[in-house]
């Protein structure tokens, strides 16, 4: 009759003796939904809530040599030896650019996933002051855009003028903060002077 014993060690048939798996590394996977990892990068929107990416997001585990894995850190509960680190500020916004996230347990090699803070869009309806028609009165007339964002400035074309006719407007659009925004681009405007 042959006995197998399930232990750190385990006996095989004819007292042949196994070594139980070695760790040969961790592994990261995310435990969340609002982010998308593709090769170790994540990419996020400059400004959104998002960008505060936490050890909580991630699931943790160690990989053992025969293919099985353990979970060392997951939701708050995480296995002595764990550690986690970023170059990513917590403090303020974090600019566009790329930070790194390393995942370590104990000696084994660290893990690392790329956090890319990508150019966010800044929305906003721009709105003219101009509602009707202006009468030549031989003074000149401006219109311009009111109520613009702060950080953002507008460069005017088209928007002075003193003769009758019909004219175009164009405001191009600056966000003062150009590293983290995509350009804004233009606001246009058909406006016209007319005779009395």
């Amino acid at each position: 009759m042959l006995i197998l014993l399930i232990l750190p060690m385990v006996v095989v048939g004819c007292g042949k003796k196994e070594e139980p798996p070695k760790v040969v590394g961790i592994s990261v996977g995310l435990q969340t939904d609002k982010y998308v990892m593709t090769d170790n990068r994540i990419k996020v929107v400059y400004g959104s809530d998002d960008v505060y990416i936490k050890a909580d997001d991630f699931k943790v585990s160690l990989k053992y040599s025969d293919g099985s894995s353990m979970v060392i850190r997951q939701n708050n509960l995480t296995t002595d030896g764990f550690s986690f680190s970023t170059n990513l500020p917590m403090d303020i916004t974090p600019d566009v650019g790329e930070y790194t996230l390393t995942f370590k347990y104990q000696n084994y090699e660290e893990k690392k996933i790329v956090l890319e803070v990508i150019k966010a869009d800044f929305v906003f309806e721009p709105e003219w002051d101009y509602t009707v028609p202006y009468y030549y009165d031989g003074i000149e007339k401006i219109i311009t855009l009111k109520n613009l964002p702060t950080g953002v400035f507008a460069t005017y074309t088209g928007n002075r003028q003193t003769e009758v006719g019909k004219y175009m407007a164009v405001a191009e659009l600056t966000h003062i903060n150009q590293k983290n925004y995509n350009p804004l681009g233009q606001a246009t405007l058909e406006w016209e002077i007319i005779a009395e």
